[in-house]
């Protein structure tokens, strides 16, 4: 019984002291190898503006609050597979919260799903990405503008499957340093990026690649142009429908590509050519360089073509010029009846609205409409005489846009 009072009195001093110890103890400013693999639920808050904190990997993190939005930062170390969203314990408002990654930050070989639905990062060249060899749906329905990823090591990658897909608010990529000559699938990698127009894919070199099907495209969007001069299909492999739900107005290949069913021209597709609003008129691709200068092939004919250089290519076109814009004015007539001897006929305010749109005349003399533009009604509130009330006292603010129609309002008293 001694000896068992003796230990319980020796453990209780020790938990004393070190919770004491602890009690006592600031967090520093970077984290040591102790400190890395400390667990998320005993991290210390050290800041009141801090709302979460804890460890990826060895990387630590701490979600802030900055005005209306929140800020979480990932801190130099070697982040573990996974989506970094999914393994926040706090739970963030993605659509709201800026990720920022901090210099030394080292990606997963595994970086499946990694900023998946992020609206908002920042430091991406921070990040190393040597030793990654899967980026499978890495930036999937990301909301980010631009992408800046020009300095990424990729050399090591094999997927980059869906890597891009449903970035619908994405307009601008810089993937000029990427090295994909051990990437095996592309298949759908930038779906559904609906707002991307332009693509320098230039540095792409495919050795190896066995699966680009619908690499491009999506629901009603198009690429106004795509240069992937040196993207090749390794012999036997069985890559035949990389253009097949995507709709390109203007396409450099090289040598290495071939047997490629053509994307399908769009009569009608207004695009833009460096800077020069054009529309398709057919449905043949028209080469404007090489042996084959000014050839015109359909999209199934184009399927044989061979060649020999860098050739670029344009889906049939004229510049857009026979357009012009239309207006309307649309009116509200305001009449106030006073009810007063001698006074017959109501008093009339008016208020115009003007909204336009663009026309484009067709070729075959048919008109292509654009949106028209919204205007509005101010608010009108009736005058108060003595001698009584009006009825309605207010006419509401109204907005204008091509449904609608002149109105009339009495206003009684």
């Amino acid at each position: 019984m001694y000896q068992i009072s003796k230990r319980l009195t020796i453990a209780g001093a020790f938990l004393g002291l070190a919770c004491g110890f602890l009690l006592t103890q600031q967090p520093t400013k970077a984290a040591t190898t102790s400190q890395a693999a400390i667990p998320t639920t005993q991290v210390v808050k050290a800041d009141s503006n801090v709302l979460d904190q804890g460890v990826d990997g060895t990387c630590k993190w701490d979600v802030v609050k900055d005005g209306d939005e929140e800020v979480l930062t990932i801190h130099a170390g070697q982040l573990d597979p996974g989506s970094i969203f999914d393994k926040l314990k706090y739970h963030i408002d993605i659509e709201n919260t800026k990720l920022i990654i901090d210099p030394g930050v080292i990606a997963p070989k595994d970086s499946f799903d990694l900023f998946s639905s992020f609206q908002n990062i920042v430091g991406l060249p921070n990040l190393d990405t040597s030793q990654v060899t899967d980026m499978e749906d890495m930036f999937d329905a990301c909301g980010v503008k631009e992408l800046d990823l020009s300095n990424w090591d990729t050399s090591k990658v094999t997927n980059m499957r869906f890597m891009f897909a449903s970035c619908m608010n994405l307009e601008k990529i810089n993937l000029k340093s990427f090295n994909t000559k051990n990437v095996t699938t592309m298949q759908c990698m930038f779906f559904q990026c609906t707002k991307l127009r332009k693509l320098d894919l230039s540095s792409f070199e495919t050795p190896k690649l066995e699966n680009a099907d619908e690499m491009f495209g999506g629901d009603g969007d198009h690429l106004d142009y795509v240069d992937m001069r040196n993207f090749g299909n390794p012999k036997n492999s069985q890559i035949g429908e990389i253009f097949i739900r995507g709709y390109i107005c203007k396409l450099t290949l090289g040598p290495n590509l071939v047997d490629q069913y053509f994307p399908q021209p769009q009569p009608g597709q207004i695009f833009d050519d460096n800077g020069i609003k054009k529309v398709s008129t057919g449905y043949n691709w028209i080469a404007l360089n090489g042996p084959d200068k000014g050839a015109k092939k359909n999209s199934e004919e184009m399927e044989d073509v061979k060649r020999d250089q860098p050739v670029t290519y344009i889906i049939e076109n004229k510049a857009l010029n026979n357009s012009y814009t239309e207006y309307k004015t649309v009116t509200r007539t305001i009449k106030i009846h006073p009810n007063i001897d001698n006074v017959d006929e109501p008093v009339i305010f008016t208020q115009k609205a003007t909204i336009h749109r663009q026309v484009t005349i067709n070729d075959d003399g048919t008109k292509t409409y654009g949106e028209w533009s919204k205007d509005y009604w101010e608010e009108y509130d009736a005058p108060v005489p003595d001698w009584g009330s009006p009825r309605p006292a207010k006419v509401a603010k109204q907005i204008v846009d091509g449904n609608t129609q002149d109105q009339t309002v009495d206003i009684h008293y």
